[in-house]
């Protein structure tokens, strides 16, 4: 009997000591286990790490507009420069590898690139500003805010446009060098006065080399026999030209019909052609390392 008053005592301290839950209801009537709060801290460390450094990931973040909205449309030039006016650092960069400039003559193309790159972008920021100023969510806009921004858009664009046109103009002045010169079957020579430039700036880098009167020599020789190439080859391209014009004519006083499509014909490469492109390169080469000394 003494055992078991005890073992009775014991069970009864036990019950009072347990929790009320457990006590009058089962195992349904427990309370939830707390929940662990390991990842919020984590993910605070995280992100503060990610705003320091800057890698925060954007493309799960929510967006107002789907890419496709007329909101989004980018404005010819933006950020990608397609459309809008000529980088003054990659031309001069293009000019100074293909062209045929002085160091002074390159900075003066700079000076002139540059008003028409920031004129393209003061008008991206305008743009931007101007945006601000409307709600984000374009369905929220009203009809004066659509025609608000049509009218501006439209006036940004055309301002891009015009800076682009004249930025071009530039490079037409100057008569620099297309991007795909240095691929071309042909030299890239205009007329007798782009010649003759081209001439006296290979002579002008010819002088900064350490030749002998030997090699300076041959190089004046073979300049000069460049130079006669590329004039005839000016002469044929003037002659082709003018049976072109006048193969054209005779089309157009022809009867065609409506479908038709004029053919671009390859014409093949003379021997004059191919022995100046291979000259040219020639005297490209043996003076290329002296441009930047100019």
């Amino acid at each position: 009997m003494k055992l078991r008053t005890g073992t009775i005592a014991v069970l009864c301290l036990c019950a009072c000591l347990a929790p009320a839950g457990a006590a009058v209801g089962g195992a349904g009537q427990q309370k939830p286990p707390p929940v662990k709060q390991e990842k919020a801290w984590y993910n605070d460390i995280l992100g503060t790490l990610e705003n320091i450094f800057q890698t925060h990931d954007h493309r799960n973040d929510h967006k107002f507009v789907p890419h496709n909205h007329g909101t989004q449309k980018k404005v010819p030039g933006g950020e990608h420069h397609q459309m809008g006016p000529l980088i003054p650092g990659e031309t001069v960069e293009h000019a100074k590898r293909y062209g045929h400039f002085t160091k002074e003559q390159l900075g003066q193309i700079e000076e002139e690139l540059k008003k028409y790159a920031i004129g393209h972008h003061q008008e991206i920021d305008s743009m931007r500003k101007f945006r601000k100023t409307l709600p984000i969510d374009p369905a929220m806009w009203s009809p004066t805010d659509k025609k608000r921004f049509d009218m501006r858009y439209k006036a940004n664009m055309n301002k891009i446009k015009e800076l682009a046109k004249e930025s071009r103009k530039v490079s037409a002045k100057w008569k620099i060098p297309p991007k795909g010169v240095g691929g071309r079957e042909k030299t890239y020579v205009l007329d007798e006065k782009h010649l003759a430039q081209i001439s006296e700036h290979l002579q002008l880098l010819a002088t900064k080399g350490d030749w002998d009167e030997t090699q300076r020599k041959h190089f004046h020789d073979d300049l000069a026999k460049y130079v006669d190439l590329e004039t005839v080859v000016l002469k044929q391209v003037a002659a082709d030209r003018a049976a072109s014009a006048a193969a054209k004519s005779k089309e157009d006083q022809a009867t065609a019909p409506p479908t038709a499509k004029g053919k671009k014909k390859n014409r093949p490469l003379t021997p004059e052609m191919k022995k100046a492109r291979e000259l040219r390169a020639q005297l490209e080469n043996a003076v290329h390392r002296f441009r930047h000394e100019l």
